[in-house]
């Protein structure tokens, strides 16, 4: 289709010329596509400042104008949803084919359970801070990498946790395991990847349209805990909005570094008023290869794919989905507190889903959101000979409802619910944690307004949560194990001040709870995969904290930059520590479950400069500072300063680009925490966009590590025998319809 259509441009501007009635003037046909899918933008509104015309698109993105006259002319393409384009072009008449081609790039903003991408910002916070931690379109396709935290690993004040290639999960901020709440598609992915580091994330990064760190005050629409973060994975493989076509996309992906490659598509179909919708990805990954070796039991295979249906009439839509995610990986081992041969690890995840969008118009209410969903997970450890280690299996339920307001005299807009999650887990082979139900119920809102130029947002939120294990055991090596109920209340607000046109000044204060999970209350034994034997503590309060940040913002017409500084005050923080001890008839490293005082401070910078409309130069710098205050020890699996620069060059169809990243060396670390070495590693990337057939495809290409440089992650509970990986050239390539 889109082949068609640029041989249409090409056409319509030929027949065109034919209608120019004087020998000075000449036609020029517009077409206006998505600079993320390549898909044609209708009603795009197009302005000629010389002229004081102003025009819009048709639905097939195009509009041709006549007898235009010859000259320079300033152009301003906008559109709901899109940041606005500015540029200047020349018309000469005698170019008898003046077609241009214009992408536009898409603003996202998140609704609390729908995203929904290409609509205006809910707030002058959101638009502001869309730029940190947000990867969509080019830039996604050009980081991708064989996980999510592999993918996000560039941006500012993200760190990778990792035990191999496959279980690897972001750390925002020095802060990980269940602080950070990975969601797809505003809903908790429901895995067990944030309570341990050789657990993976269930999801694949290779179908998604867009990744967004949510921070501030709306992120207490999901989860209680504020200085943390959500990474929030948007798929958009629901059709919210009505269309007449089939779309969809197809892409293929290879890394040399593993010999991997995966295959994926996603499709919608209409059959109005109903559409089909579907994706499948797979991935086929070896050991990877280190500098001068090969890291042995580090390869893996993943299958996961969806399907449903959506029912979208004029106020109501409604969608049912089924979803598996089967994955095996290995965990290197060959060291003291290692398996001899590693560990091989089986995990499987299925999910029901049932959504439902109600749009009531009224005065005060305009939507209901309506959320259910049931998830099944399973999570095998095997030793090399094939006898089973731990076993880790629960079944999820969750509902959710979201009543989202118009603007009202207090409030612009805003949103507030009540939602819940019930799960049952069991463990089994030498995993001696009881059986335990935990329930969770909560009530939250999210609002926000202004006055002139001063912008406030707020949230609050309160959670029951009661975690019940089965039986009770007065008597046991940890303590009494028994139900423990927890009652906490978070609360956030921000306040953004636009003090000139080009600079902002914003800053946060919030107070976070987290209820320590049934791993950290009553774990007691080894844990296979994880290398470590892990003692809870069944008498842990609630961590609680308070968290202060202060963000500047410019913006100029050649450069911006953001600084933001951070506090996190933590009167009770709860951490896995290493006792220093091991225990014998594993020879496993002991880890205690303990909470104590500590404190979090930081920084992070991001500049831009545009030398010109195609050249650009960005840096980022992120710096994480932690100390156990009542021990006055630093605190343990604290990533070091780290700053990335990119140099890039870049026009409508091509880019490529250079970018170094160095990493200082960290020697504040915890008693028995291993420190690590700094490092500078190379790469190099190239994308073009371009029709093929029916379909509009970019191809990206990656070089990473170019020097193969030996180094270590030092948020890896292996890095004393893994190295992070050599040269690595990644090759996407993506087309859609």
């Amino acid at each position: 289709m889109k082949t068609i259509l640029l041989i249409l441009c090409f056409l319509i501007s030929q027949i065109a010329l034919t209608r120019a009635e004087e020998p000075d003037s000449t036609s020029i046909t517009f077409l206006v596509l998505d600079a993320q899918t390549n898909k044609s933008v209708p009603s795009a509104f197009i302005l000629l400042t010389e002229k004081k015309s102003d025009f819009s698109t048709d639905d097939n993105g195009s509009i041709t104008l006549y007898n235009i006259n010859t000259g320079k002319y300033h152009i301003e393409i906008s559109k709901i949803g899109y940041k606005t384009l500015h540029y200047d072009i020349i018309i000469d008449s005698s170019k008898f084919n003046t077609c241009l081609i214009f992408r536009l790039i898409p603003i996202s903003f998140s609704k609390p359970t729908v995203i929904v991408s290409g609509r205006s910002f809910s707030s002058k916070y959101d638009e502001i801070f869309s730029n940190i931690g947000n990867l969509e379109g080019k830039e996604l396709q050009r980081e991708m990498g064989m996980s999510l935290a592999t993918t996000l690993k560039n941006e500012v004040g993200i760190a990778i946790r990792s035990m191999g290639p496959a279980p690897s999960r972001p750390v925002i901020r020095g802060l990980g395991g269940n602080r950070i709440m990975i969601a797809q598609d505003g809903n908790d992915i429901s895995d067990l990847s944030g309570t341990s580091p050789d657990h993976s994330v269930t999801l694949e990064p290779f179908n998604v349209e867009r990744i967004e760190v949510i921070r501030g005050p709306k992120v207490l629409l999901y989860t209680p805990i504020t200085i943390g973060g959500v990474v929030n994975v948007v798929k958009n493989d629901l059709p919210y909005q009505r269309s007449e076509k089939t779309t969809g996309m197809i892409s293929a992906f290879g890394e040399s570094a593993n010999k991997g490659f995966l295959g994926s598509y996603n499709i919608t179909v209409p059959y109005e008023p109903l559409y089909i919708f579907s994706n499948l990805s797979y991935k086929n990954a070896n050991d990877i290869r280190i500098p001068d070796s090969i890291l042995k039991n580090t390869s893996l295979k993943t299958l996961d794919y969806s399907f449903g249906s959506a029912l979208n009439i004029d106020s109501v839509f409604a969608s049912a989905s089924y979803s598996e995610f089967d994955s095996k990986y290995g965990i290197p081992g060959g060291f003291i507190g290692g398996h001899p041969k590693g560990v091989n690890i089986e995990m499987f995840k299925r999910a029901i889903s049932l959504k439902n969008i109600i749009h009531l118009h009224y005065e005060f209410i305009d939507n209901i959101e309506l959320q259910l969903g049931r998830v099944y997970y399973n999570h095998k450890e095997f030793e090399s000979n094939r006898s089973l280690g731990a076993e880790f299996v629960f079944t999820n339920y969750n509902g959710s409802a979201i009543f989202n307001q118009n603007r009202t005299k207090l409030f612009d807009n805003g949103s507030f619910g009540a939602s819940f999650n019930i799960r049952d887990l069991k463990m089994g082979g030498y995993v001696f944690t009881p059986p335990t139900t935990s329930s969770n119920f909560s009530i939250f809102t999210y609002q926000n307004t202004s006055f002139e130029n001063i912008h406030l947002y707020f949230g609050l939120r309160y959670d029951y949560t009661g975690i019940q294990p089965k039986p009770k055991i007065t008597e046991s090596k940890i303590g009494k194990i028994h139900q423990r109920n927890f009652n906490t209340l978070s609360a956030s607000a921000s306040v953004l001040t636009e003090i000139t046109d080009e600079f902002a000044l914003s800053f946060n204060i919030s107070r976070s709870n987290r209820p320590p999970t049934i791993e950290e209350l009553f774990s007691e034994g080894p844990h296979l995969a994880a290398y470590s034997f892990d003692i809870g503590n069944p008498d842990l309060n609630s961590e609680y904290g308070y968290g202060f940040e202060l963000t500047s913002f410019y913006k100029h017409t050649d450069f911006k930059f953001s600084v933001s500084t951070f506090a996190y005050l933590m009167p009770y923080f709860i951490i896995p520590r290493n006792t220093g001890k091991i225990n014998f008839a594993q020879i496993l490293p002991i880890y205690q479950t303990q909470g104590v005082p500590a404190n979090l401070f930081g920084a992070e910078i991001i500049f831009d400069y545009y030398f010109s409309r195609n050249l650009s130069l960005n840096t980022n710098f992120s710096y994480t500072y932690g100390e156990l205050t009542e021990i006055k020890k630093p605190m343990p699996m604290i990533p070091p300063l780290k700053s990335i620069t990119t140099l890039e060059w870049k026009n409508t169809d091509f880019n490529f680009g250079l970018r170094f990243t160095a990493t200082m060396s960290q020697d504040r670390v915890d008693e028995f925490e291993e420190p690590t070495d700094g490092y500078i590693t190379f790469d190099a990337f190239a994308q073009y966009t371009f029709p093929l057939f029916n379909f509009i495809s970019n191809i990206s290409l990656v070089g990473e590590n170019l020097t193969d440089r030996v180094y270590r992650n030092h948020l890896s509970r292996i890095k004393s025998v893994y190295p992070e990986t050599g040269i690595n050239l990644k090759l996407l390539y993506k087309a859609y319809f």
